[in-house]
């Protein structure tokens, strides 16, 4: 399958960083939750140059909403990336195995991420889950 790297598609990242919905291992709210580089914008950059919108659907205008949660270990290692949700979100109506390219996609890049800055719990590393909701959408 070729993914397409350029414009007309647009990938965009909205995670607000609801602590993109972080929670320490024992359920408490860590005291500094993991980061993803030194600057908030920089795991936006990531996911935008690393995310790909599938290119044989970039006519079909689909925008698709994958939810990903994900463990970020204590050692700042990404783990366990699993599907959440994913729906479309427009009035397109997709074909067959169409949103399954896109949460290939998102799995995918997640899994490959390189390591986080780990939470910070009582002055420990400590894991954290995270959702991170992403928006393909073509321009």
């Amino acid at each position: 399958m070729n993914f397409l790297k350029t414009k007309p598609a647009v990938i965009l990242i909205m995670a607000s960083m609801i602590g993109i919905s972080a929670m320490a291992v024992n359920k408490t709210v860590a005291d500094e939750p993991a980061t993803f580089g030194t600057e908030q914008t920089d795991l936006n950059s990531y996911l935008t140059e690393e995310l790909t919108y599938p290119k044989s659907l970039v006519d079909e205008g689909y925008e698709v909403k994958v939810v990903v949660k994900f463990w970020v270990d204590k050692y700042g290692n990404v783990l366990n990336a699993e599907l959440m949700s994913s729906e479309v979100t427009n009035d397109k109506v997709p074909g067959k195995g169409h949103i399954e390219l896109f949460e290939q996609e998102a799995l995918s890049t997640i899994k490959n991420m390189p390591k986080w800055n780990p939470a910070v719990v009582g002055g420990q590393h400590a894991p954290s889950q995270y959702k991170l909701p992403i928006l393909f959408k073509t321009l």
